[in-house]
């Protein structure tokens, strides 16, 4: 039980910073964001992290990829990110890996109060 909660924080430990990688290369031209993809463990139990991927979408089916209006960047509002990073979506994704994170957590905490009164029970 523990085992693989201490797995899984480890997965998304990864995950997090796959994310927070491509945040950081938003601006960056011809940058592509990476994806994390999780798969069951050794033996089917436990979580770990398949090979990092690359977004697979063509640049103009990402809804951050955006052309200004007449092809001058000062003739409209809406910026055209030099990336194919999805903000939103990496945004979701964060959200999405700090609640699993905190859930795992969480179950490690609980197993160790647990095994704590197992211990203190036979002492």
């Amino acid at each position: 039980m523990a085992r693989e909660s201490i797995q899984a924080l480890s997965a998304l430990s990864r995950a997090a910073e796959v994310t927070s990688a491509n945040l950081a290369n938003v601006d960056t031209p011809g940058y592509r964001a990476r994806r994390v993809h999780l798969e069951d463990g050794e033996g089917g139990e436990g979580v770990r992290v398949a090979p990092i991927t690359l977004d697979s979408r063509p640049a103009a089916d990402r809804p951050d990829h955006l052309e200004p209006a007449g092809g001058d960047p000062a003739a409209s509002s809406v910026a055209r990110p030099r990336s194919g990073v999805d903000v939103g979506r990496e945004v979701v994704d964060l959200i999405r890996t700090q609640n699993a994170f905190a859930a795992n957590a969480a179950q490690i905490r609980a197993w160790d109060q647990v095994t704590g009164l197992v211990v203190n029970l036979k002492a």
